[in-house]
């Protein structure tokens, strides 16, 4: 026979173009896994399936766009599976918004039958934790919605019966944020009466319940005292990931060490740009979430 073949021996790239769905996710989450494990009633193991590539996959359950959808060969068929949905229900359960007590008890001490996979979640150390907490009153300030949640109460006392939580809701702060109106007296006053039963009940850490308020840490700060110690939500969770990419060198390794900024948002595009210039003391550039057509 003349005819000539030509034969292509099967790459690790290869196998991997079989699986859409993981192409098509940014982070290559293995989402055929978790969809399967979720299928099969193996709910932490897909939960560790979707969090393993991925710090934030409890964000993704909510926002992401999904690419991993427009890629699932069963939109062929009829329609794509709801990965995003699922990812959500999983996150849900045994993610860092999980109420469920074992998952609870993971978050705050680091120990689960899932090991070190959980120790991520630590916003502080828990040595860290003892040394700033030391008479065990503890303050959170938040939106309304938050404080009604309590949800910190939950946590805080789930770890040690004995601390007292305070917990204020502060409406007007995010306003008062996002119209940067901060250096006005009228802040000022705002936030020494929203304060004043912190200050009265001794409190010797608060919680900012909210993104906003870091932008007014140093206004907090001042009020509270240098004594106080404040823990905000953005700070801990740089803290929790640059200690998951100590622990996952080949996490850290992999991730572009010359990245770029996209700011999506919601609101008012240029009211953003200009707050965040003041914040971050540099100019950006800030498109509308509506372009993405989410």
């Amino acid at each position: 026979m003349d005819e000539k073949y030509s034969l292509k021996v099967p790459d690790i790239e290869f196998w991997k173009n079989l699986v859409p769905c993981q192409i098509g996710c940014p982070i290559h989450t293995d989402a055929g896994r978790y969809v399967q494990q979720i299928g099969e009633g193996k709910y932490k193991e897909a939960y560790l399936t979707a969090r393993s590539p991925n710090p934030f996959a409890s964000v993704c359950g909510r926002v992401c766009a999904a690419p991993c959808e427009d890629w699932c060969r069963r939109g062929k068929i009829d329609a794509p599976v709801s990965i995003r949905a699922l990812k959500r229900f999983v996150t849900d359960k045994y993610g860092v918004e999980s109420l469920e007590p074992e998952t609870v008890n993971a978050l705050l001490t680091g120990e689960s039958d899932a090991g070190n996979k959980w120790r991520w979640h630590l916003p502080m150390q828990n040595e860290k934790r003892k040394n700033i907490v030391k008479n065990k009153k503890i303050a959170v300030i938040g939106t309304r919605a938050t404080i009604a949640s309590h949800r910190h109460e939950q946590l805080l006392t789930e770890e040690d019966s004995s601390v007292k939580v305070f917990a204020v809701a502060t409406p007007l702060l995010v306003p008062l944020v996002e119209e940067r109106a901060w250096r006005y007296p009228e802040a000022m006053r705002i936030l020494r009466r929203y304060l004043r039963p912190l200050k009265d009940a001794q409190v010797d850490t608060l919680i900012l319940g909210c993104t906003h308020y870091p932008l007014i840490e140093k206004q907090i700060q001042r009020i509270m005292g240098k004594r106080v110690h404040i823990v905000s939500s953005g700070r801990a969770t740089a803290e929790a990931l640059r200690t998951y990419l100590e622990n996952n060198q080949e996490r850290a390794v992999a991730v572009s060490q010359k990245g770029q900024e996209y700011y999506f948002v919601s609101g008012d595009v240029q009211q953003f740009k200009q707050t965040a210039a003041e914040w971050l003391g540099k100019k950006i550039t800030a498109t509308s979430a509506a372009a993405l057509n989410v």
